[in-house]
């Protein structure tokens, strides 16, 4: 019995200390690392322009576009590219040899009607022939001067003048080159700068 209660006595000896010890001390050296550094700046409000590019094509305030009205050879330029001009100054001479020979011809046809209504004036106021006559001969004479008229026109049109003031742009038709009035190309292009507009894309 007496064996058995030392037995007990030095296990409950043994199960308090392993309790109530003393912790052993961590080893020297293994401390935490301390906390990482970090650069800290202050921010403040600020404006920025933020820019952005675009591809652009100037254009004056007022661009005109000059076209023939009649068909021709070119005879004469009297401008130069980038030159500034004049409303009404001359910029273009087509050859005009065609349309004078029509015009000769329609001019003889106007002679030949004036030549019919003189003819007939007197014989219808004798009551030789009827008036119907003499009003035909008058309308074919009052046709033929609107031919002549017509041709005559051309032959004005073939001198081009500028219409507004400005510079003239690029002249791709040159002395002898063959325009008409239905070519895909101005003979040139006039352009007002006064004002310059900017057309970007988008």
């Amino acid at each position: 019995m007496k064996k058995l209660s030392i037995i007990g006595i030095l296990s409950s000896a043994l199960l308090l200390s392993s309790c109530f010890g003393s912790s052993e001390q961590p080893a020297q050296g293994a401390t935490a690392p301390p906390p990482p550094s970090l650069k800290v700046a202050s921010l403040s409000p600020e404006t920025i322009t933020v820019y952005n590019e675009f591809s652009t094509t100037l254009e004056g305030k007022q661009n005109v576009e000059i076209w023939p009205k009649v068909s021709g050879f070119v005879q004469e330029v009297y401008v130069e590219e980038g030159q500034k001009i004049k409303k009404g100054q001359l910029l273009f001479k087509l050859e005009t040899q065609t349309l004078n020979q029509d015009a000769n011809a329609a001019k003889a046809s106007v002679n030949v009607a004036q030549v019919e209504v003189n003819k007939l004036k007197p014989l219808v106021e004798k009551n030789i022939i009827s008036e119907v006559q003499l009003e035909t001969a008058k309308a074919q004479l009052a046709q033929a001067k609107a031919n002549y008229e017509s041709v005559a026109s051309n032959i004005g049109y073939s001198r081009i003048t500028s219409p507004v003031d400005g510079y003239i742009g690029e002249i791709p038709f040159k002395v002898g080159a063959l325009v008409s009035s239905n070519m895909t190309q101005p003979l040139t292009t006039v352009s007002d700068i006064s004002e310059v507009r900017a057309y970007f894309s988008l």
